[in-house]
């Protein structure tokens, strides 16, 4: 790209003009790179979000059932395999397109929530108190009225212990008091 006769400030420019395009070459590929590494990494962490963070693993133990009993030509007999083996077998039979089960997440709700929720399910009509003493309640969902004994469980809640005045309750962990 040099002419030889052109004087040399000319041929200065010319220098500066070539290694200027290079470098815009090599900042064009280093842009090209970057926008394929922040699509990658968002999309790890699309995938990351999506699997809530659970990463795959492969059981240590082959499954005591295999799917296929007959055996494959090839392959040493079930009950001759090293863990090694036993593992590589389990991969094998694997199905790699089923998807991954996710168990739900479920919320605490906070004592108040829950105290409330309780009263609007439930209401104490009346208590009596004999050998065994016994809670009377209204379903207030249904609007039937039931009679508990200690340590019977309706719709979740566990009736723990009956007294003059209370009902005590064992409902989504936590130890409630009904009242009338």
């Amino acid at each position: 790209m040099e002419a030889k006769g052109a004087p040399l400030c000319v041929q200065k420019l010319q220098r500066e003009l070539a290694r200027t395009q290079r470098t815009a070459q090599c900042l064009k590929i280093l842009n090209r790179f970057l926008v394929i590494l922040i699509f990658t990494t968002l999309f790890i962490a699309a995938y990351e979000a999506a699997t809530f963070g659970k990463l795959r693993t492969i059981p240590t133990e082959a499954p005591s059932n295999p799917p296929s009993a007959a055996p494959v030509a090839g392959r040493k007999e079930q009950a001759h395999l090293t863990k090694s083996e036993e593992l590589l077998e389990f991969v094998r039979q694997r199905n790699l397109f089923e998807p991954i089960p996710v168990e739900p997440r479920l919320r605490e709700a906070p004592a108040h929530e829950t105290k409330a929720l309780l009263q609007n399910k439930f209401r104490l009509i009346g208590i009596v108190i004999d050998t065994s003493p016994m809670a009377i309640i209204e379903l207030a969902e249904i609007g039937r009225t039931v009679f508990v004994l200690p340590g019977e469980t309706i719709e979740g809640v566990q009736f723990e212990r009956i007294t003059k005045e209370k009902v005590m309750v064992l409902y989504n962990g936590m130890e409630m008091e009904l009242t009338r």
